[in-house]
């Protein structure tokens, strides 16, 4: 994985070169500009977004306290957006309500399940190829929170990407049978 040095404008954090970027939600209008579609996992909607064909997605995920498996459920519908978006070659903004926990496990499953070692896009080959091992995911959060200096991920959020590993490859992230 290559370094690039962080948007620090408008809370928008690139990590490092991959087409991914975390942010609060409060911030998306002013940063949209940056982003080609927006993964919104803030309890609340964007009312002001403009939704336009496959380049928003909302949802509301709470912190672990409030449900166990808020961040859980929604991993596979997240991934999904993420490959779809990203297939069209555009960047995708991450955003919950502080940027600091929920859209930085949102963007660790996404760049473990969709991007190769190097944080190149490969639409989950080399996810569905290899083993995956905490080792491995604690490796790509150090390299996020490079990038994305206010990250505090809590414990249990960190979990989860492991945690959905298995399920999502039984699922082949979602891909449509063919």
């Amino acid at each position: 994985m290559t370094a690039e040095s962080s948007n620090e404008e408008h809370a928008l954090y690139w990590i490092g070169s991959t087409t991914l970027a975390v942010g609060r939600t409060v911030d998306v209008m002013n940063s949209f500009g940056n982003a080609g579609c927006i993964l919104n996992c803030d309890p609340k909607f964007i009312s002001s977004y403009p939704t336009q064909d496959d380049s928003y997605l909302h949802l509301p995920i709470v912190c672990s306290k409030l449900d166990r498996f808020s961040l859980r459920n929604s991993l596979r519908p997240a991934s999904n957006f993420a490959r779809l978006n990203l297939k069209r070659g555009k960047k995708l903004l991450i955003c919950c309500h502080n940027g600091e926990d929920i859209s930085i496990c949102t963007s660790l499953a996404i760049l473990t399940a969709l991007f190769n070692e190097e944080g190149t896009f490969d639409d989950g080959k080399s996810y569905m190829s290899t083993s995956l091992t905490k080792c491995d995911l604690r490796r790509r959060l150090v390299f996020i929170c490079k990038y994305v200096v206010n990250a505090r991920p809590s414990r249990a959020c960190t979990q989860e990407p492991y945690e959905s590993k298995l399920s999502l490859r039984k699922l082949n992230l979602g891909q449509p049978k063919t």
